[in-house]
């Protein structure tokens, strides 16, 4: 494990304990949820509905607290360049004495 210094960065999509938040970015859509092709619309809108439940649920949220979790939000693959401009938005900021 490396020492913590001013300098160290961690791109990290979990939280993790020891870590001091230096900025936080614009919400971006997460991993995506992939299931078949083939699945019928009536269960797909199920499983939507049964991830923003779990969301609402006592028993998960200090679970969901704890990893930083806020919530869930259908996506569409239209959602996703989003990341890609922000990795570009970022790729040029340059850290003080790094």
């Amino acid at each position: 494990m490396s020492t913590a210094t001013p300098r160290n960065i961690a791109a990290i999509d979990a939280t993790n304990l020891g870590l001091r938040l230096l900025q936080r970015t614009a919400p971006t859509p997460g991993l995506p949820l992939i299931t078949s092709r083939h699945t019928p619309a009536a269960q797909l809108a199920t499983l939507q509905r049964l991830l923003a439940d779990s969301m609402r649920a006592p028993e998960l949220a200090h679970a969901l607290a704890a990893m930083g979790i806020q919530g869930f939000r259908p996506r569409r693959l239209a959602d996703y360049p989003l990341i890609r401009q922000q990795a570009q938005q970022h790729a040029a900021i340059v850290l003080a004495g790094a």
